[in-house]
């Protein structure tokens, strides 16, 4: 934080402190099937002329498994480990200068208009690496489809939900996107985030084709599509996890 100076006064200096290292390590993926030269012969009606396709719908579906499980494991280590070696949801992350630690996490709360503010209220108060308040406004709230139907109008009602008073504004109507994330596993889940912050990381590799390697003394091709991609996060300072309990 800036310091006053006085007229003629040297500035002071200070040091960044050292944060938490993050790795990568990109994870190969695949798959692949075989056709005899007389099946292509007799498929008249093309079925197995088109199954190569299929190929780049079974890479995309692992992809987005894989990314997913940053979301609906994010309070286990099962799947990833943070820079500050902790999972990204957890009422324990260790702060880079030694000081208190933080958490980001709630389990078994209602997505509600008091779930919310409660996570309104926790991203307030966080802190960064040497003790400092930062400047955390979430713009986008993250639901599995079983909570479309809520998430909705709990955010984009006029009026206040869940009371009886005609005349109350609802103070959450627009104040943040709504995405419904197909790939979460548990109904039960929902996340705050703020996008402005760039620590959530999906790094492509190398991305899919589809490749056809021929066996000739036997007559039979081989078909198969393979990834290379890494995911995880560089910072959990930028999202609010409500995860059903494990």
């Amino acid at each position: 934080m800036a310091v006053d100076v006085d007229e003629a006064e040297e500035i002071p200096a200070d040091d960044p402190i050292q944060g938490y290292d993050s790795t990568f390590t990109h994870k190969k993926v695949g798959k692949s099937f075989y056709v005899s030269r007389e099946t292509l012969e007799d498929d008249l009606f093309n079925v197995i002329a088109a199954k190569p396709k299929s190929l780049a719908s079974g890479i995309r579906r692992k992809v987005e498994t894989d990314a997913a499980t940053i979301f609906s494991s994010a309070n286990a280590t099962t799947y990833a480990t943070g820079p500050d070696g902790v999972a990204l949801a957890t009422a324990s992350h260790p702060r880079e200068d030694g000081g208190t630690v933080q958490s980001n996490y709630n389990s078994n709360q209602a997505l509600t208009e008091a779930g919310i503010e409660l996570a309104l209220v926790a991203m307030a108060g966080w802190l960064d690496g040497k003790g400092q308040k930062i400047l955390v406004q979430p713009d986008l709230l993250v639901v599995p489809v079983a909570k479309d139907l809520e998430a909705r109008i709990l955010l984009q009602s006029t009026g206040r939900t869940g009371t009886t008073f005609l005349n109350e504004i609802n103070p959450y109507q627009g104040r943040f996107d709504i995405f419904v994330y197909h790939w979460l596993t548990d109904a039960d889940d929902w996340f705050l985030m703020d996008r402005k912050f760039d620590f959530l990381k999906f790094i492509w590799r190398r991305k899919a084709t589809l490749e056809r390697d021929d066996q000739v003394s036997n007559e039979v091709a081989r078909w198969f599509s393979a990834a290379r991609y890494s995911y995880g996060w560089t910072d959990w300072r930028f999202i609010y996890v409500n995860v059903a309990s494990s």
